[in-house]
């Protein structure tokens, strides 16, 4: 429950309700309408991408880009190797789903 506590939809969420004092019911509605959306293309993507790739392989894309990420924030790593990260698994992941159409047809 607290794992969620202070994300950035929180801090948009205060933020607007700062600036529009008055409409407090359109920033409700708004927030609602923007997380439901957002919360439906998710399972629409994460359901495309679970039906091409192993779980193992989405694990591990997603281990690697969060620790690339970490080490930026801490100044370990520098942008240029981010990107480096970035288009390394993006072509892990692509080389996969190509290999996966040529060995299926």
């Amino acid at each position: 429950m607290f794992a969620e506590f202070g994300d950035e939809t929180q801090a948009l969420t205060v933020n607007l309700a700062i600036g529009f004092p008055d409409a407090p019911l359109s920033v409700f509605a708004g927030v609602v309408a923007a997380l439901g959306l957002q919360t439906g293309v998710d399972a629409v993507v994460g359901e495309r991408v679970g039906a091409h790739l192993p779980v193992g392989l989405i694990e591990g894309a997603a281990a690697a880009v969060f620790i690339a990420f970490g080490l930026l924030v801490f100044g370990i790593l520098p942008p240029r190797a981010l990107a480096g990260t970035l288009a390394a698994v993006a072509a892990v992941v692509l080389g996969w789903i190509a290999r996966d159409r040529w060995v299926a047809s």
